[in-house]
């Protein structure tokens, strides 16, 4: 398998597509604001880090992939002469894979325990108030750099240590056997990413690259991974190429504005595949079918483990019958079978169609369900035979309903980014991501 981890092509090298002279036609980059405010960005952020001699630049996959491409092009018109000014070397990291995506248990642990939460006061040292840590995140307009010394003392103590047992068995260890596990899954991931990259940032100033911060966690996420699974290199400091606030404030979720491609399966050249961690894959034709062959087997896997938690809540029925309310338990085992056919039927599916109302009427379902258990069955009765489902199957802000539990968050995600991709072709996403190298190349040799 072709995997995307070292240098990408140099936009200099006469190839078909680049020695022509022939003006490329903004598609993708159509927005002359958007054009404007790239350019402007990069050109700031490429004298920032020549300023700064840095040694290495570590793009986020994927979406910031194409900005490497910009960078290279800019670096080179800016600078010309590799052998007095030589570029620094790019390298990716893929932190959604790594992490498993920011809905999975190690970025949410990370994120409950204000090991590396952006928006919490105890991120930073105590001297910095939250306005200087929303500054210092926003350094799409004051290039300003994260720095490992800026995460708060113990969680800094961890870092410059490089190990999580302090967390474990310091003042601070209060976890649950959940919180436990996921930092058992981030040391893996620090292991992980040592083995990948071995000693390549070795005495080496790294600057890891974010192309949009909303939150920042993606950002000093990775800061923090970098930090512990490198403590050898000269100094680490990330930044985000852009900053989106209506995120914050719950607006566009999806700022196409600001980063055109934000997203766009396979526009960086690369593919996700969900077994491969830390690096992103070729797009080929191998890849590509075996994207879509790995998300089917995961989402059947998701939907046996809902299977499971519906067939724990089964388990419960005989107790609704002990307390006397045999109608009920009629309606929970009617509204059980009918979740379970859909799901029977998803799992099955070869080419996944959703509709939204079946998606709805498990919501609502589930909900039914929980509620009548819940109102039926004396609380301290469910928490004596252990009658309560586990929190990380809980709905989001502990609702207390299946039809929003995490699992079938997971399963209608996954279903809904199959149903994407078996909609793409190889061939348009090649095409796509060409139109992009050729565009952003051409906007950074600009005037």
């Amino acid at each position: 398998m072709e995997l995307q981890h070292n240098t990408p092509p140099n936009p200099f090298v006469k190839t078909e597509s680049t020695k022509e002279s022939k003006k490329v036609e903004y598609k993708i980059l159509a927005n002359p604001e958007t054009r404007e405010r790239l350019k402007e960005r990069m050109d700031r952020m490429v004298e920032h880090i020549f300023e700064n001699d840095v040694d290495t630049v570590v793009f986020l996959d994927r979406s910031a992939r194409p900005l490497a491409w910009m960078f290279q092009a800019m670096w080179k018109k800016k600078y010309g002469d590799e052998k007095k000014f030589p570029m620094p070397e790019i390298k990716f990291f893929n932190y959604g894979k790594a992490t498993g995506g920011h809905s999975e248990s190690v970025n949410g642990v990370l994120y409950e325990m204000d090991i590396m939460s952006p928006r919490s006061q105890t991120f930073r040292n105590d001297e910095f108030t939250r306005q200087d840590l929303d500054e210092k995140l926003d350094n799409s307009t004051n290039d300003e750099w994260f720095l490992t010394e800026d995460i708060n003392d113990f969680w800094g103590e961890m870092f410059r240590e490089g190990y999580t047992d302090e967390i474990r068995e310091g003042e601070n260890s209060y976890l649950s056997p959940e919180r436990d596990k996921a930092l058992t899954e981030f040391d893996e991931i620090i292991q992980t990413t040592k083995e990948t990259y071995g000693h390549v940032f070795d005495d080496k100033k790294v600057l890891i690259i974010d192309e949009l911060a909303q939150s920042g966690i993606t950002q000093c996420g990775a800061h923090g991974i970098f930090s512990l699974a490198f403590p050898k290199a000269k100094t680490i400091a990330s930044t985000a190429f852009l900053r989106d606030h209506s995120f914050i404030y719950g607006d566009s979720p999806k700022p196409k504005n600001l980063i055109p491609w934000l997203y766009e399966e396979g526009i960086a050249s690369i593919i996700e595949l969900p077994s491969q961690q830390i690096l992103s894959a070729g797009l080929n034709e191998r890849n590509f079918e075996k994207m879509k062959k790995e998300l089917h087997e995961r989402l059947k896997a998701n939907i046996d483990d809902y299977l499971q938690l519906l067939n724990k809540v089964r388990s419960f029925l005989p107790s609704l019958k002990q307390f006397g309310r045999t109608e009920e338990l009629s309606e929970v085992q009617n509204l059980l079978n009918a979740i379970e056919q859909f799901m029977k039927e998803l799992r099955l599916m070869k080419t996944i169609d959703l509709d939204d109302k079946n998606i709805r009427d498990v919501v609502a379902k589930g909900s039914k369900i929980t509620r009548l258990i819940n109102e039926i069955i004396p609380f301290d009765y469910r928490l004596e035979h252990g009658m309560e489902i586990e929190e990380d199957m809980m709905a989001v802000n502990h609702v207390g309903s299946l039809g929003f539990c995490g699992e079938y968050q997971k399963i209608i995600k996954l279903a809904n980014e199959l149903h994407d991709i078996e909609k793409l072709t190889l061939s348009e996403m090649k095409t796509r991501s060409k139109h992009l190298r050729e565009e952003i190349i051409q906007l950074a040799k600009e005037d």
